[in-house]
C-alpha cells in the first residue's frame, strides 16, 4: 500500500494525519525497503505508535516478514496489542495474527507447580490451581485476575536452566512453549527490550524469529543502552553460593542408590564440592577483616588494582569451580543416559543438574573475571561487593557490569540482523544531533550508509506557554543546601496560592523529602509524594483530588517523570528544581568516571552533561501532553542562562516564551 493510500485512509477515518507523522510512516517504510537502520526521534504529540505501525507493516508484509515490536514496559505492550494495533488493522482491512513474546518467567512451569509439596503455599495457590483445571486460564501471569505475591511466583516458575524442555511431563500444556509455538505464525510479535536483548546475546532466532525473516521496531529506544547494561549484569552472593554447593551434594548424594557402580566423576565432583566449600568460608574470613576498612558505607568498589589477598582466593575458586563444573556435566550426561525405573524422578533430578550447572558457569564467571578490569573482550566492567545482613550475618555479594555495550551491540546486532532496523523515542538527541546516542549503541562503528537519521518535531504550539527561569541568590550546585532552602521557600509561597495541578519534580530523594517535610500541615495535605502509594495509584489519588476541583501538587523523582501522562488541568504547572545532573554514586557510574579520565578525558563533557540533557529534556516534556495544553515551567537554575553550556541547553528545549524574573517572588506573581 503506498503512502498516499494510507494517508488518505487516514483522514477518511476521522485521524488527522500531521505532516511530522507522515514524515515519520515515510522514513520507516523507506528504510524497511532499502534495509538500513533508522533512528526517529518523533516529538511528544505526533503519534509515534501509529507513525511506525503505518510505515511499517506494509512492508514487512510485502517482504513476508514477521514485524517485531520491543517496547520498555508492559503496559506499553497491552496498549500496542489492546489499542494501537486494532485500531490499524481497521484502518487498513488487514486480519493481523499478534501474539505477545516474554520470558518463561511469565509464565506457571506446570512441573514445579505440581511437585510443590508446602501446603501453606499450596493453599495459596488454590486458585490457581482451580483455573488451571477448569483450562480458564493459560498459565500466564499477566493474565491472572488474583494477585499472586513474587516470592510465590519465583516457586512455580522458572528461567531457561530450570526448563526441562522437551523432556518434561507438560510440555504440550507449557504456556510459554505454547506461546512460542504461535509466535511461529504471528504477523506481529511484541515484545520487551529485556526479552529482545536476550535473543540478541543468545545470537538471534533463539528466542524471537530468524532475523533473515524480521523486521525490527525499537521503541522507547533510548532505554536500550542502559537496559543492555542491566540485562548483562552478573551478581553473586557468598551464602547462596554455599547453598548450592550443599544442594551440589545433597543431590549427588540423592543419586548415588540409583548406581550399582556410580561413575567416577560422581566421586569427583562431590570431593570438588566440599573444596569449594571450605574455599568460600576462606574468602568469607579475608572479607570479614578488610570490607570494613575498604568499603564505603556497605560497597566495596574496586577502580585499580585487585587485592592480591582476594585475587588468590579468587583464582583458588575459579580453578576448582571450573573443574567441578566440568565433572557435574560429565556426571549429567551419564544420568541422562543411564535407566532409572522412575522417570519422574529422574527428571526431577535432572532438572536440578542443570540447574546447578548454569549456578556453576555463574560462579566461575564471577570468580575467573572479577579481579580483572576488563572481560574477555577487553570492555571495562565495574566491579563492587556489598555487605547485606539478612537470615544470614555477614552476607557478601559479588556484582559485574559492562559500563559500556556499544560493541556488543554491533557484533551481535547491527552487524548480524540482515533486515531493517527502526529505533523510535522522543528523547534521541543531544543538541540537536544523533551521535551521542549513535555512540551508546555501537551505531558509530556501522558503515555510514547503513545507518540514517530523521527528526519530526512535535505539533504542539509550545510558544503559548511559557518557560520561567528566575534569577537565584545562591548557585545551584549539588552541596548548595542556600539553593535548596531558595527552592523551598518559593515553593511554599507558591503553594499556598495555586489553584490547579501542579507536578514538582526533585533530582534527588533527600530533597524531596526535606522539602515536604518544611511545608506546614495544611500544605502538605495538599500534596502526594512518590514513595506514598504504588505508581497507578499514587497517579489515581493526584488525579481524583484535581478531580474534585482541590488544588493538588505531585513530587516526585525521575522515575515517576519517565513516561507520565497529566494532560490539561492535571499540570497547569512544572517546576523542576535543578537541571538534573546525575552525581556519580553508583559503581557503574563511577568506574565509567574513572575510565574516562584514564583516557584524558572531560568526564562532565562526555557523560555528564549529554545524560542531563536527555534528562532534562524529558522532563520538560511532561508540561503539554495535548495540542490544546497550555502550562507554565519553571525552572529553578539560572545556570542555564549564564553558563556556556546552559544555552545549548536552552536551545534544545521546546519553543516556550521565555521569562527571567528578577526574584523568586516575581516568579510567584508570574505563575499564578
Amino acid at each position: 500500500m503506498q503512502i498516499t493510500d494510507i494517508t488518505q485512509r487516514l483522514q477518511d477515518a476521522g485521524f488527522s494525519c500531521r505532516p511530522s507523522q507522515q514524515r515519520m510512516i515515510q522514513a520507516i517504510a523507506a528504510s524497511i525497503h532499502h534495509r538500513y537502520i533508522l533512528l526517529c526521534e518523533g516529538g511528544t504529540g505526533i503519534g509515534k505508535s501509529f507513525g511506525y505501525l503505518l510505515g511499517a507493516l506494509s512492508q514487512a508484509q510485502a517482504k513476508k516478514h514477521t514485524l517485531i515490536i520491543a517496547t520498555a514496559t508492559i503496559q506499553l505492550m497491552e496498549q500496542l496489542a489492546n489499542k494501537d494495533i486494532p485500531q490499524v488493522e481497521k484502518l487498513l482491512g488487514l486480519s493481523l495474527n499478534i501474539e505477545i513474546a516474554k520470558g518463561r518467567r511469565r509464565y506457571i512451569c506446570h512441573h514445579k507447580f505440581y511437585a510443590l509439596d508446602d501446603l501453606l503455599m499450596l493453599e495459596r495457590l488454590t486458585p490457581l490451581h482451580n483455573a488451571l483445571e477448569k483450562e480458564n486460564w493459560s498459565g500466564d501471569r499477566d493474565s491472572l485476575n488474583v494477585k499472586i505475591d513474587d516470592d510465590l511466583w519465583q516457586k512455580i516458575s522458572t528461567d531457561r536452566a530450570g526448563c526441562l524442555n522437551h523432556r518434561c511431563h507438560f510440555f504440550k500444556e507449557c504456556a510459554f512453549f505454547s506461546a512460542r509455538e504461535r509466535q511461529k505464525s504471528a504477523d506481529i510479535i511484541i515484545t520487551n527490550h529485556a526479552t529482545l536483548l536476550a535473543d540478541i546475546w543468545l545470537g538471534l532466532g533463539k528466542i524471537l524469529p530468524e532475523p533473515e525473516k524480521s523486521t525490527y521496531i525499537i521503541d522507547e529506544a533510548h532505554h536500550l543502552p542502559e537496559q543492555s547494561i542491566n540485562s548483562l549484569a552478573q551478581e553473586l552472593s557468598l551464602h547462596s553460593s554455599k547453598e548450592y554447593i550443599q544442594e551440589t551434594k545433597q543431590l549427588l548424594l540423592k543419586c548415588k542408590p540409583l548406581f550399582d557402580d556410580p561413575p567416577k566423576s560422581f566421586f569427583s565432583a562431590f570431593d570438588l564440592s566440599e573444596q569449594i566449600i571450605d574455599r568460600l568460608t576462606s574468602l568469607k574470613k579475608i572479607l570479614q577483616l578488610n570490607f570494613k576498612d575498604r568499603a564505603t558505607g556497605k560497597e566495596w568498589v574496586f577502580l585499580d588494582d585487585f587485592p592480591k589477598s582476594l585475587a588468590e582466593e579468587f583464582n583458588h575458586l575459579a580453578n576448582l569451580t571450573r573443574t567441578c563444573l566440568t565433572q557435574v556435566s560429565l556426571f549429567s550426561e551419564y544420568f541422562e543416559s543411564t535407566h532409572i525405573d522412575s522417570l519422574e524422578r529422574k527428571q526431577q533430578y535432572q532438572s536440578r543438574l542443570e540447574f546447578i550447572i548454569n549456578i556453576l558457569e555463574t560462579m566461575l564467571t564471577i570468580w575467573q573475571h572479577f579481579p580483572n578490569k576488563e572481560d574477555n573482550q577487553g570492555a571495562r566492567q565495574a566491579r563492587w561487593i556489598t555487605l547485606k545482613q539478612n537470615k544470614e550475618p555477614d552476607d557478601y555479594r559479588f556484582h559485574l557490569s559492562l559500563i559500556d555495550t556499544s560493541h556488543k551491540l554491533a557484533e551481535l546486532f547491527w552487524q548480524r540482523a540482515p533486515e531493517a532496523i527502526t529505533l523510535c523515542s522522543a528523547t534521541l538527541k543531544i543538541s540537536g544531533q544523533f551521535q551521542h546516542f549513535a555512540r551508546k549503541i555501537g551505531l558509530h562503528l556501522q558503515n555510514s550508509h547503513t545507518v540514517k537519521s530523521i527528526s519530526c518535531p512535535s505539533p504542539f504550539a509550545y510558544a503559548q506557554s511559557q518557560l520561567i527561569i528566575p534569577k537565584l541568590k545562591s548557585a545551584p550546585t549539588h552541596t548548595n543546601d542556600q539553593h535548596l532552602q531558595e527552592f523551598q521557600t518559593f515553593l511554599k509561597a507558591l503553594l499556598q496560592e495555586f489553584s490547579q495541578g501542579c507536578l514538582v519534580l526533585f533530582t534527588s530523594q533527600k530533597s524531596l523529602e526535606n522539602t515536604f517535610g518544611m511545608l506546614p500541615k495544611g500544605l502538605q495535605n495538599k500534596v502526594t509524594c512518590q514513595g506514598d502509594l504504588p505508581k497507578q495509584q499514587l497517579i489515581k489519588k493526584f488525579k481524583h483530588a484535581i478531580d474534585q476541583g482541590k488544588p493538588h501538587a505531585l513530587f516526585g523523582l525521575q522515575s515517576l517523570a519517565e513516561g507520565l501522562d497529566l494532560p490539561g488541568h492535571y499540570c497547569k504547572t512544572l517546576i523542576i528544581q535543578k537541571i538534573p545532573f546525575a552525581m556519580p554514586n553508583t559503581p557503574q557510574a563511577q568506574t565509567r568516571e574513572h575510565a574516562l579520565k584514564l583516557q584524558n578525558k572531560n568526564v562532565f563533557i562526555e557523560h555528564t552533561l549529554p545524560e542531563a540533557h536527555l534528562r532534562l529534556i524529558q522532563w520538560t516534556g511532561r508540561l503539554i501532553r495535548t495540542e490544546s495544553d497550555q502550562g507554565k515551567l519553571v525552572l529553578f537554575d539560572d545556570r542555564i542562562i549564564y553558563k556556556a553550556y546552559g544555552k545549548k541547553l536552552l536551545a534544545s528545549l521546546p519553543a516556550f516564551e521565555v521569562h527571567h524574573p528578577a526574584s523568586w517572588q516575581e516568579t510567584v506573581e508570574l505563575v499564578i
